[in-house]
């Protein structure tokens, strides 16, 4: 090839490329242009009967750009509806049998989305002869809206022409409309028509017909119409808006003027079932967003039919009808993880439908697809129709529950369950008045009958304090029940709030255990408390929630397990790996008489109370646990119950605390005071002086009783002595106690022992204390319990002279304190119990009074306030801060104390931050008053 040829060729392909780029940028441009039109633009094979669609087409209609066995392949595949099937493979058929140009009506089903009518027009290539050259272009228009606006059209029409119509006559010359009755017959008489006089003056001024309406029937009599067209209109009798159909067509006269002729049907009716249809379809659709497929299981044939489902979300290629099973194990192939299929081919399995749905309305299973990130499904079968006790047809609702539609339906579930809830709620409120009814008449029977018999015996004041006592007890009880009540109220309103501080977990759980100690002795209970290894012994929370919850817990087990029980609470810490905070787990275990399965199920549930005749008698509220569960998940923790019956129960609670910024603690007053530790075990005698020493003690160890009481005498023969000694109970030669006893025999004075031990304080408190031992602390060592025990020698001195207490009654006779109280029964009672301490007490009826009698009085003359809270005029709180801004010397320091029955713990942080000083509860216990006189009055 010479080059020539070769410029030639380049030339041609030149040619052809540009002619190629034209062509590709003509039918971009005829595509684009077609894609704003509405229109769906393709090229059909008729040869090899397969079409060529763009990406966009293709993804809609969940076909290939490239789709071979068209049409047959697309009918059968569900993508033409099934009414415009023949008409759909007619015009295809025409095209494959050489027609030039073909089209007609057709509806397709896209992926997602609703039925859309299309116009499509087919028109062959032809080649230079003017012969087709099997290929064709097809175009499909959308015409939906016009398609539907056609039928409703036709619809009228035959319902103008099928029901009872009336005829109208409009006279433009004269302005006047008659409208004559159905089968009006002007020859042979009969019933006259209704003349409107003034028509167009009437029309314009709205008494024909609504505001909206009024441009429609102008249009009507001046051009007719000749399809129905949809007017309301005023009754003529009732003068109620109603639908209608009108048609009219104009007539000239031979004056120049005009005449309409129409007809008039009532379609109200119709207008209303459309309406009521629009409001099924929109729930339709809404179910249809919901769910990604809905099918209607023929129980008894085994059969299915498609109601609506996403192709892409399920399995594409699901007939519209079928074999139940067949698909099913279908699905289980295709779209259900490996792990499930079991699960899933056993759920749906129709012998096990018609089994389960006999006796269930609805049930469900969850499970994960094969898709790449293995989403989860929910499959939802429901019975739709049963006959007789047989259930027969069912629905079938597939579900995406990753999706957030989804979510919102659960969300409406979640509502609904919220009102089941609080229904339930009410029942049970109801069940527990009734049966708490009992157990609150109960103390209130004990305090009227008692205060009945202290009267009938007031001489005899044994048989008075016996009374008193008695009713004392009742009203704790009482004052327990109404406290747990509030309590539960609070937390159900969501104003219940935590506190914010710094604790000492071993000093929360000796207080607890103080609490209970007299329960569990008067019970005979074995007690046993282990604290384990605490990495963290402070921490930061609501200590007196967390208490409350514990001795819930505790009490439950006392009251709940025989007499001579066992109960024991183990404390340890877990790893966590936040720095900030610490997990704690504490476990509440006793052999008592346990509960069954089923009541663990509804234990935390308000007001529920085991039935069991064995508990019948025992007080108690059923609010305990729930109140215990809400305090624990409120402080991010949980609660578990494990329990057996005749065997006992174990609760296990793990919660997380805020950490302080630093565990460290020095200890002014313990700094450099000598300390002997005698423990036969080294490792952990080392270990106790570690901690002895953090604290800034000095120590000295050795491994053995004996050694132990040289060391004490060699330090008394220098001169020296050491301020406590740490001993274990049990040692070879001679043991801790002995050890201690021989101490102070040769020193001729006692000095403070604390002896640690492994055993149960209980099993050995007797002997400790025949030997006189004060101090005794339960191995693995605590450090704030070692800390408490060695202030406690600090303070003994001072701790024995105060309880021995004074020779003489402290004298308040020179002290004046103010009663603030707006209830005068309150009042009288609180007046009555301070003049009894000997002190002289003035009243205020409320806040701003009191407010007004100190700023009256002289500089010094009431040394103290009791203020309540809640008063009008002015509350406690404001009262206070009054009291403290008035502009003289003795109120900086006046000690002010809320006496209040808000008693909450955020009640107490409300009074300090008003700038009182303590707070007392009601009802008013004696002694509080006495203490806080005690500690304010000097």
């Amino acid at each position: 090839m010479d080059g020539k040829d070769i410029g030639e060729l380049r030339k041609a392909y030149a040619l052809l490329r540009e002619s190629n780029e034209k062509l590709y940028n003509s039918m971009k441009a005829f595509q684009i242009a077609a894609e704003e039109c509405g229109s769906l633009v393709f090229s059909y094979d008729t040869k090899k009967q397969m079409i060529l669609v763009d990406e966009k087409t293709a993804e809609a209609f969940g076909v290939e750009t490239v789709q071979t066995g068209v049409p047959y392949e697309m009918a059968r595949r569900g993508i033409i509806s099934e009414d415009t099937q023949e008409e759909y493979i007619r015009i295809h058929e025409a095209m494959i049998n050489g027609a030039k140009d073909a089209g007609g009506i057709v509806k397709l089903i896209p992926a997602v989305g609703k039925e859309i009518v299309y116009d499509l027009k087919f028109r062959a290539i032809l080649n230079e002869e003017g012969d087709s050259t099997g290929t064709a272009v097809g175009v499909y228009r959308d015409i939906t809206e016009r398609y539907l606006k056609d039928m409703e059209h036709e619809r009228y029409r035959q319902i103008i022409y099928s029901s009872e119509r009336y005829t109208f006559q409009y006279d433009g010359g004269k302005d006047s409309l008659t409208v004559f009755p159905a089968h009006y017959n002007a020859a042979k008489g009969g019933e006259k028509g209704y003349l409107i006089e003034e028509y167009t003056q009437k029309l314009q001024s709205g008494k024909i017909c609504p505001e909206s309406d009024i441009p429609i029937l102008q249009d009507l009599l001046q051009n007719g119409a000749k399809k129905p067209v949809q007017v309301q209109l005023y009754g003529v009798k009732t003068g109620k808006k109603r639908w209608y159909a009108v048609t009219g067509a104009v007539v000239c006269c031979g004056d120049g003027q005009k005449s309409v002729a129409g007809t008039v049907a009532d379609i109200t009716d119709i207008k209303q079932q459309e309406l009521s249809h629009r409001k099924l379809e929109h729930i339709l659709q809404s179910l249809k967003d919901e769910y990604i497929g809905i099918f209607e299981i023929d129980l008894e044939k085994d059969a299915y039919s498609v109601l609506s489902y996403d192709k892409k979300a399920f399995v594409p290629d699901i007939p519209e009808s079928g074999c139940y099973s067949e698909v099913m194990e279908m699905v289980a192939k295709q779209l259900t993880a490996p792990e499930y299929i079991g699960m899933f081919r056993e759920f749906t399995d129709i012998e096990r439908l018609r089994r389960v749905l006999a006796e269930e309305r609805r049930i469900e299973l969850e499970y994960r697809t094969n898709s790449l990130n293995n989403r989860w499904r929910r499959t939802v079968y429901q019975v739709a129709e049963r006959i007789g006790e047989r259930p027969s047809k069912a629905i079938m609702y597939q579900l995406d529950i990753d999706k957030i539609k989804v979510e919102k339906l659960m969300q409406q579930q979640a509502m609904q369950e919220a009102y089941n809830y609080a229904e339930a709620a009410n029942t049970a409120k109801s069940e527990f008045l009734s049966r708490m009814s009992h157990d609150i008449r109960t103390p209130m029977n004990a305090i009227v009958g008692f205060t009945a018999i202290a009267e009938a015996n007031i001489e005899d004041h044994e048989q008075v304090k016996k009374c008193l006592a008695k009713i004392t007890t009742a009203s704790e009880h009482l004052l327990s029940l109404i406290n747990e009540v509030l309590d539960m109220s609070k937390i159900e309103s969501g104003k219940m709030e935590l506190q914010e501080e710094e604790f000492n977990l071993s000093g929360l759980i000796d207080d607890m255990v103080a609490m209970v100690q007299p329960q569990m002795s008067q019970r005979r209970h074995c007690f046993e408390v282990q604290i384990g290894e605490l990495q963290h012994e402070r921490a930061i929370g609501d200590r007196l929630r967390i208490q409350q919850a514990f001795v819930n817990l505790v009490s439950n087990a006392a009251k709940y397990t025989p007499d001579g029980g066992k109960i024991s609470i183990r404390i340890r810490e877990r790893a966590l790996k936040n720095p900030g905070y610490g997990e704690y787990e504490f476990i509440f275990e006793d052999n008592g008489i346990g509960m069954t399965k089923e009541f663990q199920k509804e234990l935390f549930e308000p007001f529920a109370r085991a039935e069991d005749s064995r508990v019948a008698k025992i007080n108690g509220t059923g609010l305990g646990m729930t109140i215990t569960r809400n305090l624990i998940r409120m402080m991010d923790g949980e609660i578990r119950v494990d329990s057996s019956i005749n065997k006992g129960s174990r609760f296990t609670v793990t919660i997380h605390l805020k950490l302080p910024g630093g565990q460290g603690e020095k200890i002014d007053e313990l700094k450099g005071k000598r300390v002997l530790v005698a423990d036969d075990d080294i490792a952990a005698g080392k270990k106790t002086c570690a901690m002895l020493e953090e604290i800034g003690l000095s120590t000295e160890f050795c491994v053995s009783g004996e050694q132990a009481v040289e060391r004490v005498k060699a330090c008394s023969r220098a001169g020296d002595s050491y301020f406590a000694a740490v001993l274990n109970w049990k040692m070879p030669g001679i043991s801790g106690p002995a050890a201690a006893k021989e101490m102070c025999r040769q020193l001729g004075k006692d000095l403070p022992v604390i002896i640690v031990s492994a055993y149960d304080w209980s099993k050995i408190e007797e002997e400790a204390r025949a030997l006189d031992i004060e101090y005794f602390i339960a191995k693995p060592l605590p450090k704030s319990r070692l800390v408490q025990c060695l202030r406690e020698i600090m303070r003994r001195t001072e701790r024995e002279k105060e309880a021995a207490g004074p020779a003489d009654p402290p004298d308040y006779s020179d002290k004046r304190v103010l009663l603030v109280e707006d209830n005068d029964l309150n009042a009288e009672i609180a007046c009555e119990l301070l003049r009894m301490e000997g002190v002289r007490t003035e009243w205020a009826g409320n806040g701003k009074e009191a407010v007004r009698m100190v700023e009256d009085s002289p500089e010094g003359y009431y040394d103290m306030v009791f203020m309540d809270i809640q008063m009008p005029v002015l509350n406690g709180y404001d009262a206070a801060r009054e009291i403290r801004k008035l502009e003289r010397k003795d109120v900086r320091d006046m000690p002010i104390v809320a006496m209040t029955a808000n008693a909450f713990a955020e009640d107490v942080g409300r009074a300090k931050d008003a700038g009182m000083n303590e707070h007392i509860a009601k009802p008013v216990d004696l002694n509080e008053i006495r203490a806080v006189m005690a500690r304010y009055l000097p």
